[in-house]
């Protein structure tokens, strides 16, 4: 019945009558097809949702801060001095480990537990995670980890995160759009990002080729962990017994994190203190203009 029809034309076939809208390749309009089924078939239970959008920018932004949701996030996951950093990130976006470290690091009302100035000095090689390393990579105190080219050894999911996010912001263009409280929309592109952190990313391409992966070793997680994976969240455990089990030791800013691996597994980590203050000291000044 389509044989020799053009986009536009209308048709009779048997007791229906047919208008040719659209030619595509098979597997696109499968793919089309099946999105708008799985769209109107949810229940609300799955997190795929279509939002068509009017052409017209005046109609199009009011869709915006009609259907866009304003998620809460509790303020006490910012200020909570008693849960370690990991979990505090888990809470606050549990799919997204770089935006859950960026928010809390950038908030201007978050709160952090003091360095503890205790702890042997750094070798080659120390076990981190990734708010640290992100923290080193926003103040440029991770020039000092290149110039004397210590690794860094996390789990591979952290490793990905962050190598995903730099290829993400340098080579995708994206506009993400979020809504505050009192429905007003905030906007910000993959260029404005650029500006906003090119210094970090800076920093993050230096450090990247440091990185290196954990071990993953089998073990028995202690029941006091896997009662609790909602609120510790897979990754965090996974990264603790991954350090654990490593014989490289511990450097972190997640000061109540260090003491969880101090009191569950014995393991004193590096001092985080000294290793910022010399870090902090031996900044050049290029980086000191640009922290």
């Amino acid at each position: 019945a389509f044989k020799d029809k053009k986009v536009g034309d209308e048709f009779i076939s048997g007791v229906k009558h047919l208008k040719l809208e659209n030619i595509l390749p098979p597997f696109v309009a499968i793919k089309n097809i099946s999105s708008n089924i799985r769209d109107e078939s949810n229940d609300g239970s799955d997190a795929f949702q279509i939002l068509r959008l009017s052409q017209d920018p005046s109609v199009m932004m009011e869709q915006f801060r009609r259907y866009i949701p304003h998620n809460k996030i509790d303020d006490s996951l910012f200020t909570s001095l008693n849960l370690p950093l990991a979990i505090r990130m888990h809470l606050i976006n549990r799919s997204d480990p770089v935006k859950s470290a960026m928010m809390l690091l950038t908030n201007p009302n978050a709160k952090f537990k003091e360095l503890v100035n205790d702890g042997r000095d750094v070798g080659s090689d120390a076990c981190t995670d990734i708010i640290t390393t992100l923290y080193l990579c926003l103040t440029s105190t991770s020039e000092f980890f290149v110039r004397n080219n210590i690794r860094l050894h996390l789990i591979q999911d952290d490793i990905d995160a962050i190598t995903h996010w730099v290829t993400s912001v340098e080579n995708d263009k994206f506009l993400t759009v979020s809504k505050d409280e009192s429905g007003q929309l905030h906007y910000l592109t993959s260029e404005n990002l650029k500006l906003l952190y090119g210094n970090l990313i800076e920093n993050l391409n230096e450090i990247i080729p440091l990185l290196t992966p954990l071990t993953i070793t089998p073990d028995n997680y202690d029941k006091q962990f896997t009662d609790n994976i909602d609120i510790y969240g897979h990754r965090y455990i996974k990264s603790m017994y991954a350090i654990k089990n490593s014989s490289i030791p511990l450097f972190s800013i997640d000061t109540q994190s260090c003491w969880v691996m101090v009191n569950q597994f014995n393991i004193k980590p590096l001092n985080p203190y000294r290793l910022i203050k010399d870090s902090i000291a031996q900044l050049s000044e290029s980086k000191k203009n640009r922290a």
